[in-house]
């Protein structure tokens, strides 16, 4: 029987944590994740985010459930914020927190921007650094992007914290990026891991989080005893039936010890925990206070427990039998065809509801007697199978899904020489699921089938009609042609740049109305625009100033679009002055001289074509109103003072 590496990762876990030093683990930690909107990115074909959420779904179960842990995420509520950081899971027993944060970490939604050196201090905080030892795990895709300097926020944290180490996960960084950020771990005697995919994303959160050891109990004063006293008083083993060998798979049993109470019942709070592994025999031993002791063995899906006596004199042993087998499970594309893609998902449900996840083209599970139910997904692909289990036997099963891959490669022409990762692709199938993704290189796996393949980029759109075969890939390259389009919106030709200004992209001709539809909208100077091929009018306004140009988009081209407002700056300083309006200089056929604007204040910025105009301010506490005359030149920031 053999085991991917992914397998042994997930069921190397606890063995894992059992291994790291206590001396080297802090007994109160915060996971500060990135949900800025880099996570949305790609690694392998499945987004950053869906990673970090499933490999948090296993270490999760790994986490010794004393231990304090909670999670803070940044970037998850709004676009450009760097204040956009909330302590979504408050610090507390990870027997209760654990799946608080799997459940956190699949309602994020990456929007924002990645203040990380702002988060790791609000964490270090909420850890009380200053008071106590404390851990902190940043995982981040990406670098600080709100001037901040992590380098010197570590330098600090260690200068003024008890004893706080930062631990820092690089997720998919380039290595002149990481070392942007590792300097905040080493600055805190932390460490920085590069994780490039979701095994080393796994690896990396397996001796960070999952390594971190509870506190322990106080130990009892020792009693004066006039017999000598065992090292280890008490050896616990299982095995899979009562006339099986010890369990010595790679892995490990877990066996949580709860003590007898006064009145012969015995704490559900767990005492102590230890772990098996093949390199101690299967065994694992304890030192405890003489007493009667429940014994809790656990592994994936099986359990069972004893009641043992312990003194100070001997060695106590406990054989607890799981009443068990084993289940290997392998996912198949096609019948005789083995899957080749290690993201299989595979959730478990053992015969007494109890449920495990795992993922890879395989998985070996221990599964308490009876019969459970097994089902394999890997995209919109999914088989389920009971399976029965029998104590004491290994069983093989392979599940086959049925399903195909296809790649897709989206280019803005034929001729492009690069893959545009803006490109969002929707793959819907007869039935009328839909599988959603961005990236200009991304895969589906999906089940045999006919398909519509939606490109949308910008307001081009490419469709087309495919059918994929289960165990084969196909491979598509699809051309949504789009040009992109610089917008710019400029006071007067070469002058300085109108901050703010509204950017709508209109159609060249004109409806049966006379006006031009709106096709897109975006504000800011330099704003992008993705097109496709065709004659358009750019619309630029800023206040009262307004122009618009005419241009065309070629395919796989950009281009910089600049509109000349023929405008300039009006700065209004009114003394006293409660309401300003700004009015044309000449007046009308009646008379009047037209309101072309109002302000409240004492202070008015706004701007407005080149010529002249009057501001008339209306006094505070008064009706009487004082007039100043200004004349406005394109491209200039003119002053005006009504007193």
């Amino acid at each position: 029987m053999t085991f991917t590496r992914k397998s042994l990762a997930t069921l190397g876990l606890l063995a894992l944590a059992a291994f790291i030093a206590p001396a080297q683990a802090a007994e109160r930690a915060i996971i500060v994740l990135d949900a800025s909107g880099s996570m949305w990115g790609q690694i392998d074909g499945e987004a950053k985010m869906t990673i970090a959420r499933h490999t948090l779904e296993q270490v999760m179960r790994t986490v010794p459930p004393a231990l304090e842990l909670g999670m803070i995420a940044y970037g998850h509520r709004e676009k450009g914020s760097c204040s956009d950081i909330e302590l979504v899971v408050p610090p507390g027993p990870a027997a209760t927190t654990g799946a608080e944060i799997v459940a956190a970490a699949n309602g994020l939604t990456p929007k924002g921007k990645t203040p990380l050196s702002a988060a790791v201090q609000q964490a270090a905080e909420a850890l009380h650094y200053t008071e106590d030892k404390a851990t902190v795990i940043l995982i981040t895709d990406g670098i600080e992007t709100c001037d901040a300097d992590p380098c010197a926020l570590g330098t600090s944290l260690k200068q003024a914290g008890i004893d706080l180490k930062v631990h820092v996960v690089g997720f998919g960084l380039s290595k002149s990026e990481g070392k942007q950020v590792a300097c905040l771990a080493e600055n805190t005697g932390g460490r920085y891991f590069a994780a490039g995919n979701a095994d080393k994303l796994t690896e990396a959160l397996t001796e960070t989080v999952a390594a971190i050891a509870p506190r322990p109990e106080p130990i009892p004063a020792p009693v004066p005893v006039a017999i000598q006293k065992v090292e280890q008083n008490l050896k616990a083993v299982a095995r899979l039936t009562a006339d099986s060998d010890i369990f010595m798979r790679p892995g490990s049993i877990r066996f949580d010890i709860h003590k007898s109470g006064s009145d012969g019942t015995f704490e559900e709070d767990v005492l102590t925990t230890n772990y098996s592994n093949e390199s101690f025999q299967g065994a694992a031993e304890f030192n405890l206070p003489p007493g009667r002791y429940r014994v809790v063995a656990s592994r994936d899906l099986a359990k069972a427990e004893a009641i043992v006596d312990v003194t100070d004199d001997k060695q106590a042993l406990v054989d607890i039998p799981l009443d068990a087998g084993i289940v290997t499970s392998r996912a198949m594309s096609t019948e005789t065809d083995l899957l080749v893609d290690d993201g299989v998902r595979w959730d478990i449900i053992g015969p007494d509801q109890q449920d495990t996840t795992t993922y890879g083209r395989s998985t070996t599970t221990v599964i308490s007697a009876g019969i459970a139910s097994v089902t394999a997904s890997i995209g919109t692909a999914k088989t389920t199978i009971p399976v029965e289990v029998r104590a004491g036997e290994i069983r093989e099963v392979d599940i086959v899904l049925g399903s195909g891959r296809l790649d897709l490669r989206g280019m803005r022409s034929a001729d492009a020489k690069d893959f545009d990762d803006a490109i969002r692709w929707d793959v819907t199938s007869a039935t009328g699921e839909t599988s959603t993704t961005y990236g200009g290189k991304v895969h589906f796996d999906l089940p045999a089938g006919a398909y519509t393949v939606l490109a949308t980029l910008g307001d081009a759109r490419t469709e087309l009609k495919l059918t994929i075969e289960a165990g084969k890939t196909l491979d598509q390259a699809v051309v949504v042609a789009t040009g992109k389009v610089v917008a710019h919106s400029l006071f007067s030709e070469g002058g300085p740049t109108a901050k703010g200004a509204r950017f709508d992209v209109l159609s060249a001709e004109k409806g049966a109305d006379g006006e031009r539809q709106t096709i897109a909208t975006n504000y800011e100077d330099g704003t992008i625009f993705n097109l496709g091929p065709g004659r358009y009018v750019l619309k630029a306004q800023a206040d009262l100033a307004t122009a618009e140009i005419g241009f065309e988009v070629k395919p796989g081209t950009s281009i910089d679009v600049p509109v000349i407002l023929n405008a300039g700056l009006l700065a209004v300083t009114a003394p006293g002055g409660e309401r300003m309006d700004l009015l044309s200089e000449k007046k009308d056929i009646y008379d009047e001289q037209g309101v072309l604007a109002t302000n409240y204040g004492e202070t008015w910025q706004i701007a407005v074509p080149a010529g002249t105009y009057v501001v008339r301010v209306q006094k505070k506490g008064s009706l009487d109103t004082v007039s100043g005359t200004a004349a406005i030149k394109a491209g200039e920031r003119t002053e005006l003072t009504v007193k």
